[in-house]
């Protein structure tokens, strides 16, 4: 007969164990949430409404498992909820993380923080009970955890309070000076998490490494934002560094129900559609020099300096008079014809009037300064023909220039005659 001997135990050591089988299960949880974040927004803070969508998941566990993140969002694609959320979740997955999200504006910076107080805390009794506090003033704007982990909130610019953090959150980046994302927002990041178990031997390669998460749309090639992120891609693309690079057009947003296809294409129909701002702001596309161009796009940027232009003839007036041409140059008026309209099939280009003041700098040089440009599109040489007299003489030109490549023998013709009545 098999003999029992019974083992008898004190209770500190049957709490002993109790202790170390609950920090067991916590520590295994921790690990598994940290690996799988998008499962903890479903398993642990279990939203009542607020449902992720794939994409998201996956920006969700590329914010959480890579130290530098560049995402570029169309509209309608949830981008203040996701930060938000990462977070939200690495305050509560970390203890004592510092997150600070920034903006060009406090308002947009505030939004983040908004959404967790009117949008998380009322759906998730979990993420209420892990708060401490949350404040969002005029001049203030954070969100406090019990277990010593904390949102801040700032402006991306020289004001922006000293702070020290393990995560930055940049938005709208690309409208943000990169001297102030260097010089200011990057000082933040002075040292990393450090928990007490980093303190012991066996665990010193645990150490954890600061975050950088970028988030804009597209904007033009000629920026620093776009150097940036072919620096993220080459990153990217290297297994041995934690980058992540990640553009979703407008259609992932429409895909998933988060825009609507008829609102998108009732905006392209307008005829005042900005056809390069909506690439830029909705399809991710970096606008700058196609090949072949005879002028470089990034030259023509840099040269956009003149602050006295010509305003349209109805904001002159007897006491508001249109300026003269300068001292010593010229006014010159030049137009480049165009007389087709365009229709869905053919996109032709508008007749375009520019004003060039073009001051003389030397004997044989001038420097031109073009203060006044309009378009036209659909009109005959009659109507064309009597607009450019009309801005010739009120605007006090002295030279007129025609591109005369094409059949133009009509608007000449008005031209001389207008010539003729003055």
């Amino acid at each position: 007969m098999a003999e029992f001997i019974e083992e008898t135990r004190s209770i500190d050591e049957v709490k002993e164990e109790k202790h170390k089988k609950l920090m067991n299960t916590i520590a295994w949880r921790a690990g598994y949430y940290r690996a799988n974040p998008q499962r903890f927004v479903k398993d642990v803070l279990q939203f009542k409404t607020i449902r992720l969508r794939w994409f998201q998941e996956l920006l969700l566990w590329a914010m959480m498992h890579n130290n530098y993140v560049l995402y570029l969002a169309a509209r309608g694609q949830g981008k203040t909820m996701l930060v938000a959320l990462v977070a939200v979740i690495y305050c509560i997955l970390y203890p004592g993380s510092k997150v600070i999200i920034t903006a060009p504006v406090l308002k947009q910076a505030a939004e983040s923080l908004l959404k967790i107080r009117d949008e998380f805390c009322p759906q998730s009794s979990f993420l209420r009970n892990e708060i401490a506090k949350i404040s969002i003033g005029q001049n203030d704007g954070s969100v406090y955890f019990k277990n010593d982990s904390w949102i801040k909130i700032t402006t991306s610019t020289d004001n922006a309070r000293s702070a020290h953090c393990n995560i930055i959150i940049v938005d709208e980046y690309v409208k943000t000076d990169k001297r102030i994302i260097d010089s200011v927002i990057r000082e933040f990041l002075k040292a990393p998490r450090s928990p007490g178990y980093l303190s012991k031997p066996e665990y010193s390669h645990l150490q954890e490494r600061n975050k950088e998460i970028y988030m804009s749309s597209a904007w033009l090639k000629s920026s620093w934002g776009y150097d940036k992120f072919l620096a993220y891609f080459k990153n990217f693309i290297n297994p041995k560094r934690k980058y992540f690079v990640c553009g979703l057009p407008y259609q992932i947003s429409i895909l998933e129900g988060l825009l609507m296809r008829d609102e998108v294409e009732d905006r392209m129909s307008e005829d005042d559609f900005d056809e390069v701002a909506f690439h830029m702001e909705d399809d991710c596309f970096w606008y700058g020099d196609n090949e072949g161009g005879v002028f470089s796009f990034d030259e023509a940027t840099r040269l956009r300096v003149n602050k006295k232009g010509l305003l349209p003839l109805k904001f002159y007036s007897k006491d508001n008079p249109i300026p003269h041409a300068p001292r010593n140059g010229e006014r010159i008026l030049s137009i480049d014809i165009a007389l087709m309209a365009s229709t869905k099939k053919k996109r032709n280009d508008a007749s375009a009037i520019y004003i060039n003041d073009a001051i003389r700098t030397t004997d044989t040089k001038y420097k031109a300064h073009f203060v006044f440009g309009q378009t036209f599109e659909g009109l005959t040489a009659d109507e064309l023909g009597l607009i450019v007299m009309r801005y010739f003489y009120q605007y006090n030109c002295t030279y007129m220039v025609i591109d005369t490549n094409g059949k133009l023998m009509p608007l000449l013709l008005v031209i001389i005659k207008c010539k003729e009545r003055n």
